[in-house]
């Protein structure tokens, strides 16, 4: 097992492709089956990544309440108020951004208004991510999507980026995606 930093995603000895594999925690050859462990040091990214991620979190328990608002939205808004004050060009910000916005659309579907801005803002962050997606060119955000330990928060990324037609971010999405427990596969 080696050390490998976040941002090399190549083999060492062969040059291949590494997958992260959640169960085991290191980067793996998808060729030659040599495993690198990730260095364990503080990447500069921690506190905006768990504002990030608890935003992400946060989102899967927004729902429309009688009264056409939508239901613990505060919470969702307070992480990313975080993640945007601690570095709004970080990719999981952006990323948590992008899936408000579009749960915003898909909850508020009878409000033209606002399914208009929530739309711009959406593409707007779409945009700020850049494509085409390579793990390779997009480390930051590939790293971010490493981290993500919730099915749910995957699926709903995968639905979020299928909207757009990313199949890039989407086939990235799926291959570390598992709907079972960590324990019982």
């Amino acid at each position: 097992l080696m050390a490998i930093s976040y941002k090399a995603r190549v083999c060492d000895t062969c040059g291949g492709t590494l997958r992260y594999d959640d169960t085991t925690g290191v980067y793996e050859c998808i060729y030659c089956g040599n495993t690198y462990e990730k260095q364990a040091q503080y990447d500069g990214a921690f506190s905006v990544r768990f504002a990030a991620k608890q935003a992400l979190i946060t989102l899967l328990d927004v729902s429309l309440d009688a009264n056409g608002t939508i239901a613990n939205w505060n919470l969702v808004q307070d992480n990313l108020n975080d993640a945007q004050k601690i570095d709004p060009s970080y990719a999981g910000t952006i990323v948590a951004q992008l899936a408000a916005s579009i749960t915003r659309v898909r909850l508020l579907m009878g409000n033209r208004e606002a399914v208009r801005t929530d739309l711009a803002q959406a593409q707007g962050a779409y945009l700020r991510l850049g494509t085409p997606f390579t793990p390779e060119a997009n480390e930051e955000e590939a790293d971010f999507y490493d981290q993500l330990d919730s099915p749910d928060v995957t699926a709903m990324l995968i639905s979020v980026f299928g909207t757009f037609g990313d199949d890039a971010r989407v086939q990235y999405l799926q291959q570390g995606f598992s709907v079972l427990p960590a324990e019982s596969q």
